[in-house]
């Protein structure tokens, strides 16, 4: 499995770049917006001046966006040394987590059951 990961890794940078066109469109109108409302005019005149008012937000709220995805990768193990996919691992997790829920929705009617008293 790690050789997948290292072995295509412009498959992962693609899947990035295509995950973050919708959020960059997204923040170049809220950008933009903010702009408008300043009364900072996005001319050609001034490209360096306009492109100054639309980089500095764009790179503080994609660091904050690497920030996440790398905090998601660590949550979900990308750092682990050996990838464990051994089917009962997923098993024994599948009855934990049953027996969670029943404990859980065991103990709300219980609950409920004292609150209707």
């Amino acid at each position: 499995m790690k050789e997948f990961i290292n072995g295509n890794a412009h498959i992962w940078g693609v899947t990035i770049i295509v995950k973050y066109i919708p959020t960059f469109s997204r923040e170049f109108k809220y950008i933009l917006e903010s702009m408008r409302l300043s009364e900072i005019s996005f001319t050609c005149r001034c490209p360096l001046k306009s492109f100054k008012y639309f980089i500095v937000p764009q790179l503080f709220h994609y660091a904050t966006l690497s920030e996440e995805f790398t905090a998601a990768g660590l949550v979900k193990g990308i750092d682990a040394p050996e990838i464990n996919l051994h089917i009962l691992n997923r098993i024994s997790d599948l009855v934990i987590l049953s027996s969670l829920k029943f404990s859980l929705q065991a103990l709300l009617e219980i609950l409920y059951d004292l609150r209707n008293k």
